[in-house]
């Protein structure tokens, strides 16, 4: 079966999902999917009661560093906030993307942009054996590599090396030089085994640096991204 795909955005404001699905969708097909892909949104409503009319971009700081980033979190990314210190909010924002892995039957294409990384890596981690299949994992921008963030993980985790889930066949990551977000842009060396994520970094890689270097739609615009997700989508399972 042709794989399904599933597109988990960033922090803050989002438009509502279906123009985001468009949008994401144009940015990476040029046109629109249709049923092919789906959006595990997981905007906060109460906090954002009305979607934005486009897709908002908010820097995340360099670094976390334990109670001054909760600090500095709680009053200038809430969203970041909460995953970090929240269990009830952050199993809020990976119920998403649970639902759609769990409606099946798979395989499946997860491209996860910035904040939408680090619940991509939450959900995929919690998930035993080998099922549903992820044939690729796509990480746009990602805040994994930031030494607080993988903190975080190890302490919820208990464990000392970061493991890849098991159900990912492939990894990909991209990351643009002058994005903040991913200061700490290369993932190989950071999660175990070492070298199974590929990494493609450098500075102008996203199509809309530098005035917007951490934007989703110019990583979904690269031909990077665009020539791994659709070898992945030729590579259908029986």
């Amino acid at each position: 079966m042709a794989p399904t795909i599933i597109y988990i955005h960033g922090i803050g404001n989002q438009p509502p999902a279906e123009a985001l699905k468009r949008d994401w969708d144009q940015a990476l097909f040029g046109r629109d999917m249709g049923v092919a892909t789906r959006v595990a949104c997981w905007v906060n409503r109460r906090r954002y009661p009305r979607p934005a009319p486009s897709a908002r971009i908010l820097p995340l700081p360099p670094g976390l560093a334990d109670w001054v980033a909760e600090q500095a979190t709680s009053a200038v990314l809430p969203d970041v906030h909460d995953f970090l210190y929240h269990p009830a909010r952050r199993r809020r924002m990976t119920q998403p993307l649970r639902t759609h892995l769990g409606s099946g039957p798979g395989p499946f294409i997860i491209v996860a942009h910035s904040q939408g990384s680090m619940i991509a890596y939450d959900t995929l981690r919690a998930m035993r054996g080998a099922s549903p299949a992820v044939s690729l994992l796509v990480t746009l921008g990602s805040p994994l590599g930031l030494a607080e963030v993988r903190r975080a993980f190890r302490r919820w985790m208990r464990c000392r090396t970061l493991p890849i889930p098991r159900t990912v066949e492939r990894w990909l990551n991209v990351a643009d030089r002058l994005d903040a977000v991913a200061a700490d842009a290369r993932l190989s060396d950071d999660f175990v085994p070492a070298g199974f994520i590929e990494d493609r970094v450098r500075a102008g890689l996203n199509a809309d640096a530098p005035l917007a270097p951490h934007s989703a739609t110019g990583y979904l615009r690269t031909s990077t991204v665009r020539r791994a997700v659709r070898l992945a989508l030729a590579s259908p399972r029986e």
